[in-house]
């Protein structure tokens, strides 16, 4: 299967150049030529590698990067970064990428590795992007076989605004050997529903903004991912309703984790996912 590579860039004869190297040894080629357009057609077109410049008007590669690395669907897509000034730009992505993994031990977020990247200074040979983007290709593939041929574990989302119970939740069900991922609100959550697809939803019911009936409703008008929410004694009017709306079961606050092990357990095998 051909490869595609998006090229972005601000020089427009530049990524003629580069388009033209690339068509020539096989690879399908998109350009973009401001940051904007390539986040956009990284985000449609979900190429195998992006080239990109670090030096651009209005938003610089870096913020591409940073913004591409925030997007499922564009994490962990290889960069080859065309600078001028490699050890500059290096120290530069360096300290991004320590900030980023700063806010996600603050928030306990679970770690999506980083793309692989590498950077090419201008001005560059024909052989060099072309050596280059073979390099960065390969790593991708290593990278997809590696995935496909790990077991997978059951996915499980915890959506409440209650962050000690997320976080309790979370450790409990990571040592159980589920992958977890978590969500503050409703609207982030039907976020990573639709982006992460996980195997089962735990989903509290009293939440601001948004609250668990609506986005159970939401849920249920996409996917049929089995869903268990989290309640207080006194919901029971709202308990029912959500059942009837397509709810697998509930669990009781204050939450005891021997009980929502038993009861994840209990959906997934229902549902027809493999429990450990």
């Amino acid at each position: 299967m051909q490869a595609r590579i998006l090229v972005i860039d601000d020089r427009h004869s530049l990524v003629w150049f580069i388009q033209r190297i690339l068509q020539q040894e096989g690879f399908g080629v998109i350009t973009a030529y401001d940051g904007t357009e390539g986040l956009r057609k990284a985000g449609e077109e979900k190429p195998d590698l992006i080239i990109l410049d670090t030096v651009m008007p209005r938003m610089d590669g870096f913020e591409v990067y940073r913004q591409l690395q925030q997007d499922t669907n564009t994490t962990g897509t290889p960069v080859l970064f065309l600078t001028i000034d490699e050890k500059v730009d290096r120290k530069k992505l360096e300290a991004m990428n320590h900030r980023r993994f700063l806010l996600r031990n603050r928030h306990r977020q679970v770690h999506t590795p980083d793309a692989a990247i590498d950077f090419l200074v201008k001005p560059f040979a024909t052989e060099a992007i072309i050596a280059r983007a073979r390099v960065l290709l390969q790593s991708r593939k290593s990278a997809d076989e590696n995935k496909a041929a790990s077991t997978s574990k059951p996915l499980i989302l915890i959506v409440d605004d209650a962050h000690s119970l997320v976080h309790l939740a979370e450790r409990t069900l990571q040592k159980e050997g589920f992958d977890v991922i978590t969500a503050f609100d409703g609207l982030d959550g039907l976020r990573k529903v639709r982006d992460e697809k996980p195997d089962l939803i735990i989903l509290d019911i009293v939440m601001p903004e948004l609250d668990g009936v609506q986005v159970l409703q939401s849920i249920r008008q996409r996917t049929k991912t089995p869903v268990i929410m989290l309640t207080s004694e006194h919901e029971t009017d709202t308990v029912k309703r959500t059942l009837a709306l397509g709810a697998d079961g509930y669990v009781v606050k204050p939450v005891s984790t021997t009980t929502l092990v038993a009861r994840v357990k209990e959906t997934l095998s229902g549902a027809g996912a493999a429990v450990a």
